[in-house]
């Protein structure tokens, strides 16, 4: 559930950091400036308010922000097996 939800407020964290973070739409590319006027545009302060209250809000704003940062080119990351570790206490914790 937390992940469905997650997937589907990409579009509307981007368009709420637009409306809450004065510098962030000049961050977004062409493209991604484009899908944000078909996905209804920079949200209303109304609306901002609104979506602010849904459960895992947080998180989803915290992921958008991820998957911006992943765009960037050049960006160094760390190595897939640096992941491994962290991965298999996670599942394991969840069983």
């Amino acid at each position: 559930e937390r992940v469905t939800f997650l997937v589907r407020a990409h579009a509307d964290a981007k368009r709420y950091l637009c409306a809450a973070d004065p510098g962030y739409y000049d961050t977004l590319s062409p493209g991604s400036k484009h899908t944000l006027a078909l996905q209804g545009g920079i949200m209303t302060a109304d609306e901002a308010v609104s979506v602010a209250t849904r459960p895992w809000w947080p998180d989803a704003l915290r992921l958008r922000r991820w998957d911006d940062e992943a765009k960037i080119v050049g960006k160094s990351t760390r190595p897939l097996s640096t992941w491994g570790p962290l991965l298999r206490k996670y599942f394991a914790d969840s069983r």
